[in-house]
């Protein structure tokens, strides 16, 4: 999180020192040069000479900005997080340094909600740096490439959690689909309401992202239906709710259909579409495989699931299926497998989808001709998020594998019976017995 935060910090002022992207000042020269961005006129080298030692003559510029602000604050919080972990090892050394004021849980949740905050702060400081550097987002195209950026990062960070949960990074999240169905209903409601202005004349532009904010609204609403206990199939559909799958489905089919000025834009946004609408089906067929688990208990009522995984700890195994420790919980080796296929494809999506809005592409068709170039770096930049993700996913576990010998996937397998005769049926509660570690040499 340290590196993220100074990276974001850094490249937030890399252009800002060195007159990146700025724009350089006139300096009214008239001598060779004096109209080139970054070659001084006669006119500087006087002035240098007459001691003019001003930043604006040394190409650099200092003009406030969203980015620039945003770099202050995330600096700030760097060092307000970095003063309370050393506080905290100085106050477990010696406790009368400790202060009356700063004592007790509050140094621990100031220094770990910070670190989480950095990840979501770092990212949109990149966002702001990019933007600032390209100069993207003029006044009159801000709507448009705001809900770009905007809607595309959140395609981005829904698939590096997902990756996340399938690596199991959230224990105690056992139906992701709920959070799902939460999240695209707020989002359909911003969706609607926020990207046209309201009184004016509707454009075919507002018509597509409004139509599609009312799809998440509508849909949303069922999922929550379908999670809740309320909803007579919830115990015949749970965990294998389809419907955030079917949304990202008809969201990336409608976005590839959008109409565009230019036909490399239009290959730009149909590649996006596909993309969405290859994790959409990759988390349907997850669904389809994923083990499920009936929620009628003993006495004919219904069990929470979140209650079975956290109390028993048991991972559910398919037929004939190898269980992996550290999946999450009630995901098979093959589950798992459409999952990350299904969070690269909706990753890739959404950076694909940050790098289509239209002042951005009329900046990259002035230099490339071939549209399949330009993906191919989108594409190789989502591989590398995906990386990045993995390692922070992974960085700083422990496995229980030691000097005992004894081996992690061993230590975490735990077995299912399930008769023969009940494989294709669904596992209640009384099928699932635990019977043991594994032995502890295979």
């Amino acid at each position: 999180m340290f590196l993220v935060a100074m990276a974001g910090y850094f490249f937030g002022y890399g252009h800002h020192m060195f007159g990146i992207g700025e724009g350089v000042h006139d300096h009214d020269g008239e001598g060779e040069g004096a109209n080139m961005g970054d070659m001084p006129g006669m006119n500087d080298i006087t002035k240098r000479q007459a001691g003019d030692t001003s930043a604006e003559h040394y190409g650099w510029s200092w003009n406030i900005s969203a980015h620039g602000a945003m770099g202050n604050l995330l600096l700030f919080l760097l060092f307000v997080q970095v003063g309370m972990g050393v506080y905290r090892k100085l106050t477990k050394a010696k406790p009368r340094l400790r202060l009356a004021w700063l004592s007790g849980q509050l140094p621990r949740r100031i220094h770990s909600y910070l670190g989480k905050a950095h990840l979501v702060l770092a990212y949109i400081q990149i966002v702001l740096g990019f933007i600032k550097l390209l100069s993207a987002c003029p006044g009159q195209a801000f709507a448009q490439c705001a809900s770009h950026i905007v809607m595309g990062g959140s395609f981005w960070w829904y698939g590096g959690i997902y990756i996340a949960y399938l690596v199991g990074s959230f224990p105690g999240v056992s139906r992701p689909e709920k959070i799902e169905s939460l999240v695209m209903t707020v989002w359909g409601i911003i969706n609607f309401t926020a990207l046209h202005q309201w009184g004016t004349r509707w454009s075919h532009s507002d018509l597509q992202h409004t139509s599609l904010g009312m799809l998440w609204f509508a849909g949303g609403l069922l999922s929550l239906l379908l999670e809740s206990k309320y909803s007579p199939l919830a115990q015949f559909m749970i965990r294998k709710n389809p419907l955030p799958a079917i949304l990202i489905i008809l969201t990336g089919f409608a976005m590839g259909q959008h109409a565009q000025y230019y036909m490399f834009a239009t290959t730009i946004h149909t590649f996006f579409g596909y993309a969405l609408m290859l994790g959409g089906f990759c988390r349907l067929i997850q669904l389809a495989l994923r083990p499920t688990v009936s929620p009628l208990n003993d006495n004919g009522g219904m069990d929470e699931d979140d209650d079975i995984q956290v109390k028993t700890k048991i991972r559910h195994e398919g037929p004939g299926s190898d269980n992996i420790a550290g999946l999450a919980n009630g995901e098979t080796p093959v589950s798992a497998f459409f999952g990350f296929l299904s969070a690269l494809g909706i990753i890739s999506a959404g950076l694909l989808f940050q790098s289509a809005h239209e002042e951005q592409l009329n900046i990259i068709m002035y230099y490339l001709t071939d549209p399949s170039t330009y993906i191919n770096w989108i594409m190789s930049l989502a591989f590398i998020s995906v990386l990045y993700m993995m390692f922070l996913t992974q960085a700083g576990k422990k496995t229980p594998s030691g000097s005992n010998g004894i081996s992690a996937k061993a230590y975490n397998r735990v077995r299912t019976r399930v008769d023969s005769e009940d494989r294709g049926q669904a596992l209640s509660r009384n099928d699932i017995e635990m019977s043991g570690f594994m032995e502890l040499e295979e």
